[in-house]
């Protein structure tokens, strides 16, 4: 558990000091340990329209919609005080990694035709874990939130195409390794890995927090 506090400060800290199995396995008692404490958690997957640009532009893109986008409005549905650092234990938490189909050939030898889609084939998978609260003692329900007000979350707005949410109510450490399995292919994919929240002032988009840096005194 102790070597996951530094993603809460920086997404990248450890991709250098593990093999990708053992942060699998970590990740695995981290999700486990929230679902202990009560989280509501949630399995989510993100497709999204068509993003022009290499593979790693559009995993790079499908992130910051993630982190910018999503996560911001998801933010307003349950706390009115991100910013403020007793409040934060209200905040979803969310860890998220780029995904690609694993390539299958048809007896003829070719790809199949599942293989040729939008972003090819590029998703992202999620656990995201809703906290208790005193509006919401059995944590957040996040299935509804998503289907109630799906306009909210997906638009012109954004490049994300569709969320869908699945209740995770047992085992947390397969979910876990099947959001991440990507990094078993390719390491490099943990440059995308995503853990929210991060500091406070990462809580709102980079426009706010230029802003804030703006109007700070001199």
């Amino acid at each position: 558990m102790a070597p996951l506090k530094k993603h809460f400060t920086s997404n990248h800290s450890i991709n250098n000091q593990f093999n990708p199995k053992e942060i699998l396995k970590e990740y695995g008692r981290w999700i486990k340990g929230y679902m202990d404490q009560g989280y509501r958690m949630y399995l989510v997957t993100f497709t999204f329209k068509h993003i022009p640009g290499s593979n790693f532009t559009k995993q790079t893109e499908m992130m910051k919609q993630i982190e910018f986008q999503f996560y911001p409005t998801l933010i307003k549905h349950v706390e009115r005080h991100p910013m403020k650092l007793h409040r934060q234990c209200n905040l979803p938490r969310l860890i998220a990694l780029p995904d690609a189909p694993v390539p299958k050939k048809t007896q003829s030898g070719k790809m199949s035709l599942s293989d040729v889609t939008i972003n090819n084939g590029r998703h992202v998978h999620a656990i995201i874990g809703m906290a208790r609260t005193m509006r919401h003692p059995k944590g957040f329900k996040l299935t509804a939130l998503i289907r109630d007000y799906s306009e909210r979350f997906i638009g012109p707005f954004t490049t994300i195409a569709n969320i869908d949410v699945k209740r995770m109510k047992t085992r947390p450490r397969f979910v876990t390794d099947y959001v991440l399995k990507h990094a078993k292919r390719d390491r490099s994919v943990l440059d995308h890995l995503l853990i929210l929240p991060k500091l406070p002032k990462d809580v709102s988009p980079p426009e706010l927090e230029e802003l804030v840096v703006s109007h700070r005194p001199r």
